[in-house]
């Protein structure tokens, strides 16, 4: 048995229906989804941006700067040669960041405290045995990793809650100091808990919440951080916290997100919440009386420069593709903000392939510039953050593709490598999720093709990857 089974989520699905945007042309394809049907896209579903509106995929032009990294050139199972080769910077995103203030969370993650390294005498879970050496790799990298136990008591709500992020629903803490007793963290985080001498979930006047920012690393550090992370373990809207006042609901805490929304706080986390539980075309008034909707959140998330934000910018661009693929999975029309959206999502994506260093790694520059490090916490950070982003962004057929085998074999290689390297929680636990987000994704086609039932057709397979005219399967 696997110590994680897969679960296939409702963004999970869509994320088969990526569209496919050039600056020449406006081509909408298609790729099958895993199980559930998903509406087409097609070129009269869209529109084109008016006037100096970029419709492009990638920079069109890149200018080179002098770094100690290798080439970003991609050549498969090569390693970095040389210190002195030129790198290619990625073209900026001229409006300003939407990053929390310095009471906020706005803080760097190496200053966070590490998590312990793999206990020796833990024994190994057992593990199923993949089709695909790469997907064993994975199954390693995510169990290993998964020992790598946190502590009621002696670590944060912050921190647990990446927890949470990486293992969902399964996810297991150390009941106190010096214990080797185990508690699911759902279950611990439902049932009052407190840090600090403050509750993890406090009632509000318009429902509930997750403890507010206090110290960097404590609580959350961004608006409405904790139920966007907690949106990965589904839970439903009945879902039950108790505070010190009495219980709080799922549905509270999507209450008050949607009273307490507005333009001076960063709202990344809130889109990325608020679009599991909402429809994309849901409207509402906050508590000011101030219009709101999800389009209009995807709207502030467009504007966000990526390259000055908080973690490579890697969280607005996974809170724009979850939206996307929810607004799609609803029969959406990409265009307007939700075609803006697209095009910044495909845009950073060509990035990410095209600043890859030599062994795999994404740069060690987010999306700045190519750039190559050998440091096990600065690889995990950049690289898991970046690809935990691509996990929801790519369509499925590009999982395929070797530049992106090669960057998961990359983040699991590191995780194996350096199991016994202390970590920072944050970049570790984005890193294991997008193995599990890799996984995930790839377990129904592999278990599709040892069944002894007759596969269902496939649709036909364009240059690009991308399933083009094809018929969309269902259930």
């Amino acid at each position: 048995m696997s110590l994680f089974p897969f679960r296939i989520h409702k963004w999970s699905v869509i994320l088969t229906a990526s569209a496919l945007l050039t600056s020449a042309d406006l081509l909408i394809a298609q790729d099958p989804p895993v199980e559930l049907r998903v509406p087409e896209i097609n070129d009269s579903d869209t529109t084109t941006p008016s006037g100096d509106e970029e419709v492009t995929t990638a920079p069109s032009e890149l200018s080179e700067k002098s770094e100690k990294a290798p080439n970003a050139d991609a050549t498969e199972g090569a390693e970095p040669e040389s210190t002195d080769e030129k790198t290619v910077k990625a073209e900026k995103i001229p409006v300003d960041a939407e990053r929390p203030k310095k009471s906020e969370g706005d803080y760097d993650e190496s200053s966070e405290p590490a998590i312990p390294t793999v206990p020796v005498e833990e024994k190994p879970k057992e593990r199923i045995e993949h089709a695909d050496p790469l997907l064993n790799k994975v199954e390693e990298a995510i169990e290993l990793s998964s020992r790598r136990f946190l502590t009621n008591g002696l670590h944060t709500p912050w921190q647990i809650m990446h927890g949470i992020l990486a293992f969902r629903d399964e996810y297991e803490i150390l009941a106190a100091p010096n214990s080797q007793d185990k508690l699911n963290a759902i279950k611990f985080i439902s049932n009052n808990p407190s840090f600090d001498g403050k509750p993890w979930f406090l009632k509000s006047p318009y429902g509930g919440k997750a403890h507010p920012f206090t110290v960097p690393y404590a609580f959350e550090g961004h608006p409405n951080q904790f139920p966007a992370i907690m949106t990965m373990t589904d839970l439903p809207l009945d879902h039950q916290f108790l505070t010190p006042d009495g219980p709080i609901t799922m549905q509270d805490i999507v209450k008050n997100a949607q009273m307490e929304v507005n333009n001076h706080e960063g709202q990344t986390w809130t889109l990325w919440f608020l679009t599991h539980y909402l429809p994309s075309d849901t409207e509402w008034r906050n508590a000011r009386g101030e219009n709101w909707s999800i389009e209009r959140l995807v709207q502030m998330q467009n504007q966000v420069a990526v390259e000055r934000s908080a973690c490579g910018g890697c969280h607005n661009l996974f809170a724009l593709a979850l939206a996307r693929n929810n607004h799609l999975q609803e029969g959406g029309q990409i265009r307007g903000v939700w075609l803006e959206a697209n095009q910044k999502i495909l845009r950073y994506t060509e990035i990410a392939r095209r600043t890859q260093n030599r062994d795999g790694s994404l740069s060690s520059d987010y999306f700045r510039a190519p750039q190559f490090s050998n440091e096990f916490k600065r690889r995990v950070a950049t690289s898991g953050h970046m690809m935990e982003f691509l996990m929801v962004a790519l369509p499925q057929s590009q999982l395929k593709e070797q530049w992106v085998r090669r960057a998961i074999d990359s983040v699991a290689t590191d995780l194996i490598r350096f199991r016994n390297e202390p970590a920072d929680v944050g970049a570790l636990y984005h890193a294991v999720d997008a193995l599990v987000i890799f996984r995930e994704r790839s377990l129904p086609r592999e278990l599709a093709t040892s069944s002894t039932e007759e596969p269902s057709t496939s649709p036909e397979v364009g240059e690009e990857g991308v399933a083009i005219n094809g018929t969309v399967v269902g259930e």
